[in-house]
């Protein structure tokens, strides 16, 4: 498989960030199960998601499909958790660049979300960010344009117009737009992201430095040294 450009990388990185303060405590506002089958499953999710945080995908997916059979088992096929197993698994797949595995994994992540959580839930943002990667790096940018739209007017609707997630959704749809050489349609997403992260963040943090390698790029395209 081709390697992944950084930016890419990053951009798949942050959609496996969220399960990382789930793992210790609550799972979506609900106390973590004690039944010890279940714990089984919180246990290898906590191993997968750190395994993947290392690049080491290959052993995450195999705790992920772990955790996804006990999970369907013991809370059935629509619960929130088995949204979030399926969710991992597909960033797994498109890391890998197995986007084809990693396509209907994420759908059906999506329709658990939606069902269950709202349409205008943050992690249904979050599965549409990655849904949207998985369409956008195979061309099918007609399908992945509405999902990353989509994705960033649930940030701003549930976070408001300055939260670093809204910026991070920004800096996606704009690298999407400079994909598609439509650059006009991306610097001004990117000088919005860029504006929001160094205030709220600080102009010496790397999402900073991640879109300014952005910004830096869409220059280069333009001859814009």
């Amino acid at each position: 498989v081709t390697p992944l450009p950084q930016a890419l990388i990053l951009a798949l990185a942050f959609c496996f960030s969220l399960p990382l303060v789930q793992i210790s405590g609550t799972l979506h506002g609900q106390v973590v199960h004690t039944d010890s089958t279940l714990s089984v499953a919180h246990r290898l999710f906590a191993e997968a998601t750190l395994l993947a945080n290392q690049g080491l995908h290959d052993e995450a997916e195999t705790r992920l499909w772990q955790t996804l059979s006990i999970r369907e088992k013991a809370l059935g096929l629509d619960h929130p958790d088995v949204a979030l197993t399926l969710h991992n698994l597909g960033f797994i797949y498109n890391a890998q660049g197995r986007y084809e595995e990693a396509e209907p994994l994420l759908r059906r992540a999506l329709v658990i979300r939606e069902t269950v959580l709202g349409p205008q839930h943050l992690e249904v943002a979050l599965t549409l960010n990655s849904l949207a990667f998985t369409y956008g790096v195979q061309s099918r940018y007609d399908e992945a344009e509405p999902l990353y739209e989509r994705a960033l007017a649930i940030r701003e609707s549930a976070l408001g117009p300055a939260h670093p997630d809204v910026a991070f959704a920004m800096n996606n749809l704009a690298f999407f737009y400079t994909m598609q050489s439509r650059y006009d349609e991306a610097e001004p997403l990117y000088e919005r992201a860029l504006a929001i992260d160094e205030i709220v963040l600080g102009p010496n943090h790397l999402e900073v430095a991640h879109v300014l390698s952005n910004l830096g790029m869409l220059y280069d395209d333009l001859g814009r040294y």
